[in-house]
């Protein structure tokens, strides 16, 4: 079914588009290009800003920024179904300093399914990886490495 020229089984793709995007909030003038500072509030006791944007699509967000770190706090997502809105909800925390970028090392997503804690002990930049990481299996269906017993 269309919802506003997208297909509905695409909307979850959209969202994961943003989480597959290192750069965001970075480049998000690039996939929202109507950006508004709404208004200063107070979350978890921390006073942050709080930016509403808006796609071409059918995804809106509202982002909380902390006003002394400039970090990106909370952001809150909304995508159009046939059922009406539906919230996602992503909490930042826990920032630490990796080769010079602050990163979340606790975030928390909150769907109306229920909610999710992604915590990290360790967050390292540019790391080689073995392209063999990413191979195919050469038969379909065997695992790349086997496994042990």
């Amino acid at each position: 079914r269309d919802v506003t020229g997208v297909q509905t089984c695409a909307l979850p793709i959209l969202g994961a588009r943003l989480d597959a995007d290192v750069r965001f909030p970075a480049g998000i003038e690039n996939v929202f290009p109507k950006l508004t500072a709404e208004y200063f509030e107070e979350l978890n006791g921390r006073p942050v800003y709080q930016v509403s944007a808006k796609g071409s699509g059918p995804l809106e967000l509202e982002l909380f920024f902390d006003r002394d770190t400039h970090n990106l706090v909370r952001e809150i997502r909304y995508v159009e179904s046939p059922l009406g809105r539906i919230p996602t909800q992503l909490d930042y925390d826990d920032y630490r300093n990796v080769g010079g970028v602050e990163v979340p090392f606790r975030i928390i997503v909150t769907k109306p399914s229920g909610s999710s804690v992604i915590e990290f002990d360790d967050v390292r930049d540019n790391v080689p990886i073995d392209p063999a990481v990413f191979a195919r299996p050469s038969t379909p269906g065997t695992n790349v490495e086997s496994p042990t017993k």
